[in-house]
This record gives structure tokens, sequence and C-alpha cells, in this order.
């Protein structure tokens, strides 16, 4: 019996609750009216101070505004490799809704990894 408890104990603890209390969104967008979520950022260069908008996606299921693939710095290609990371200096708006290109790697077959 104790033997039976031990392995079903942790399916019980890792249930997640559920949260009685509606989640609040970001406070300037209402979910409801369809439009995506967005951003505005001021950008000071050493030239200009240039406003951008990011635009997001909003997820009914759990209710979040979501931002993906926005480069945080330079890309580290050329002299920049291997090298401390470099800002970013953003000129445009940015439309996050979607990830970024993955990083090129080996991909190694999954026969080979798995013995079967």
């Amino acid at each position: 019996m104790l033997f039976v408890l031990l392995l079903i104990l942790p399916l019980i603890l890792a249930f997640p609750l559920e949260d009685l209390e509606p989640r609040k969104g970001h406070p300037d967008y209402e979910p409801d009216d369809g439009r995506d979520p967005t951003v505005k950022l001021q950008t000071d260069t050493n030239w200009c101070v240039n406003e951008i908008t990011i635009t997001g996606l909003y997820d009914k299921f759990i209710d979040q505004d979501l931002y993906f693939g926005i480069p945080y710095a330079q890309p580290p290609i050329g002299p920049r490799r291997f090298r401390a990371p470099e800002q970013i200096n953003y000129i445009t708006n940015i439309t996050a809704q979607q990830h970024a290109p993955a990083c090129p790697k080996h991909q190694i077959p999954l026969q080979k990894v798995i013995m079967v």
C-alpha cells in the first residue's frame, strides 16, 4: 500500500490547482476586442530619438500577451563572432508574433540516439 501511495503522490502534487480568481492581462489591453497587444518604446541612438511599436499575440488559453523572437543584440557574425554582445538599435517596428529562426546545428538521426 505504501508503495502505491509513493507512486501516486508525485502525480497528485504535480497536478496544478485551478486559480479561481480571473487573471488580469496588460492594463491597457482588453482581450475581448480582438486586437493584438502592442508596446511602444522610445529608443535613443547617437543621432536620433525614435519610437517603435512591438506587436505581439494574445493567448486566450493562458490569458497572456506573448512576444516572440525579439532580437536583444546584434547577430554574432563576422567581426562580432566570439565577442561580447552589442546593443541593437531599433529603427523599425517589430512584429513579435512568431519565434525567431533556430540556430543552425548538426542534426543527429533519431535512430542513432535510440538503439532499437
